[in-house]
């Protein structure tokens, strides 16, 4: 029987050359972003970028949307573990201190994040987690309403999360040319007028 962590040298080998082999196809997929739309990136351009072999490209993906969901799978995870650290019962009435987790969050991959959100295709990922935030702050304990009504709650927080992440993919989209500190202020702005009325 096999000690706990101890792996024999040919196991370890394997191991050690398929994250190889992953890094590599997705450093030629990001490679590939930079040049060309991602409708527009194939296989065997990957392949090609990569010099890795077919097999060795098909062993891990399928296509190119399938390294394109690896991606934004990992970053609807990232983003899930964020909100869980937001505090939403002061969102309305304080929100800066949760954009600039926001902000951090885009920072930190920044062009990675430009590339995909150019993707049509990354407009179905950001559906999810446009339906994860919201769910996250309509189920906030305390969450201050102002003695409004439960569907007007409801409705104003659904329409107001969903213009903030338009805002933002629309900037990730380079189709906004202020900075990020300026949009964010701008957003905490309008939570703020908002959550007044």
């Amino acid at each position: 029987m096999r000690e706990k962590g101890r792996y024999p040298v040919a196991e370890k080998k394997e191991y050690r050359n398929a994250v190889r082999s992953r890094r590599m196809i997705r450093e030629a997929f990001v490679a590939l972003l930079h040049e060309k739309p991602f409708e527009k990136i194939t296989a065997t351009d990957i392949i090609n970028r990569s010099g890795l072999n077919r097999s060795t490209f098909y062993a891990h993906y399928p296509d190119a949307k399938g390294i394109l969901e690896d991606f934004i799978g990992e970053i609807i995870t990232l983003f899930r573990q964020m909100l869980a650290e937001l505090d939403f019962s002061r969102f309305l009435n304080d929100p800066e201190p949760n954009l600039k987790k926001v902000v951090a969050f885009l920072e930190e991959n920044q062009e990675l994040y430009r590339l995909l959100g150019q993707s049509d295709m990354s407009l179905i990922y950001l559906e999810q987690l446009k339906k994860v935030l919201i769910q996250q702050v309509l189920e906030t304990p305390n969450l201050p309403t102002g003695g409004l009504s439960p569907i007007s709650v409801d409705i104003r927080i659904r329409m107001l999360l969903s213009g903030i992440i338009d805002a933002y993919r629309e900037w990730l989209a380079g189709e906004i040319d202020y900075t990020l500190e300026e949009m964010t202020s701008e957003v905490a702005s309008i939570i703020q007028n908002w959550s007044r009325k």
